[in-house]
């Protein structure tokens, strides 16, 4: 997810601008006094010297917590939130973007005074993929980043079709990203890799009542890690037989965690893919910046 800022990127003059958000991207910018980059922890390191002042903000982030998007065979879905169907943002995930804009109103409002103490128009753009739980994660981050603010001048959420996004989401219209993801799945360097794993994949297999193979391990992985961790939110006492994800070991889950990792750097980390996935995004807060700087635009980007 993302969230607020002025429609500018991580630079800027002297009026006060706020940072800019993406969604599922989320993303933002901002500029007056400000920052650099939000993490979800604070740290030190990611002040600016005190001889420099900060003059535009550029947040980028995903969504927060969200359902599965797939339901396994197996799975009862009893420890899924309550009327949540696949892919939807929970409860949790609303709270923790809540709390992060608080974190970033803290820093940037409060302390640096990057931005006013209430949302102003010129110096906060939000954008955010055209997905419910990427809108909805904007619009907890801004709770927390103006939560005494008029309702009726919050900041707006821009967004476009997904048929039409190539800012956020470029790459789901690449054939040439589609078509090394499938080759990067279906690869004998791949398939070599995870053959050690031979006997968890088996055992997954089982557990979901899905063939686990090299080539659907991301979204099966990605699946059985989510409601372990409903599990453990909600105490939900295991009972491997009306719900064998249960039984899985933490061994297992952490080796899980691990491929998973794996196959992300895989399919995204390299240098080609980074920039079929982020370059679109990456040119336009670098636009932004030298924009902003040479006092041609302002945090929206109007001139």
């Amino acid at each position: 997810p993302t969230a607020p800022t002025a429609p500018t990127a991580p630079t800027a003059p002297t009026a006060p601008t706020a940072p800019a958000l993406n969604s599922d991207t989320t993303s933002g910018t901002s500029t007056g006094g400000g920052g650099a980059a939000v993490r979800q922890k604070k740290q030190n390191s990611t002040s600016p010297p005190p001889h420099l002042t900060t003059r535009m903000v550029h947040i980028i982030m995903r969504h927060g917590q969200r359902t599965p998007k797939y339901v396994l065979p197996n799975d009862d879905r009893k420890s899924w939130p309550e009327h949540l169907g696949p892919g939807m943002l929970t409860t949790s995930g609303a709270k923790a973007m809540t709390t992060l804009g608080k974190d970033i109103r803290d820093r940037y409002i409060v302390k640096e005074h990057v931005l006013s103490m209430t949302y102003e128009r010129s110096q906060v753009y939000v954008r955010s993929t055209d997905i419910d739980r990427s809108l909805q994660s904007a619009e907890s981050l801004l709770r927390g980043l103006y939560p005494t603010h008029v309702i009726a001048l919050f900041p707006p959420i821009h967004t476009v079709s997904s048929d039409e996004d190539i800012l956020l989401r470029g790459y789901d219209h690449c054939r040439k990203y589609h078509r090394f993801v499938a080759e990067t799945l279906t690869s004998k360097s791949l398939a070599n890799e995870l053959s050690k794993d031979t006997p968890l994949l088996n055992k997954l297999s089982k557990a979901t009542g899905v063939r686990v193979t090299p080539r659907n391990i991301k979204s099966v992985a990605d699946t059985v890690l989510l409601i372990r961790e409903f599990m453990a939110q909600e105490k939900h006492q295991i009972d491997s037989a009306s719900n064998p994800i249960g039984a899985l070991s933490a061994n297992d889950l952490k080796r899980l965690q691990e491929i998973l990792d794996r196959v992300n750097y895989l399919t995204k980390g390299g240098r080609a893919m980074s920039r079929l996935m982020v370059g679109n995004l990456l040119r336009d807060v670098l636009e932004r910046m030298s924009a902003f700087v040479q006092g041609m635009a302002d945090s929206t980007g109007k001139g």
